[in-house]
């Protein structure tokens, strides 16, 4: 598990996932420049982003242009979605590894 959302970032860096799943809402950090930076990385470019959030999409888009292939679900997801995505992924190639416990 990871001590802060800047810790779990280096690791980002380090070892690139296919998908990240993230909170909408951190306190820690302002996520709408965060997804710019990570959509903006080329390195990144296969890292699948997904949202969890409460707020409306119209909150939302008056805050930021999400980046394309950002997928966006209301709090919490449920277990079949997050599956549904993960085999996409791997349907596409990806392997989709996880590390133990890992979490922000």
């Amino acid at each position: 598990m990871f001590a802060s959302v800047f810790e779990a970032l280096l690791w980002i860096g380090k070892t690139p996932p296919d998908l990240l799943l993230m909170d909408l809402e951190l306190a820690e950090v302002d996520v709408f420049v965060l997804l710019q930076v990570l959509s903006s990385e080329l390195s990144l470019d296969r890292l699948k982003i997904v949202l969890g959030t409460n707020l409306s999409l119209d909150q939302i888009s008056s805050k930021l242009s999400l980046p394309v292939g950002v997928e966006i679900f209301n709090k919490p997801i449920s277990f079949e979605v997050i599956e549904a995505i993960v085999e996409r992924l791997t349907e596409q190639g990806s392997q989709v590894n996880f590390l133990g416990g890992a979490a922000v």
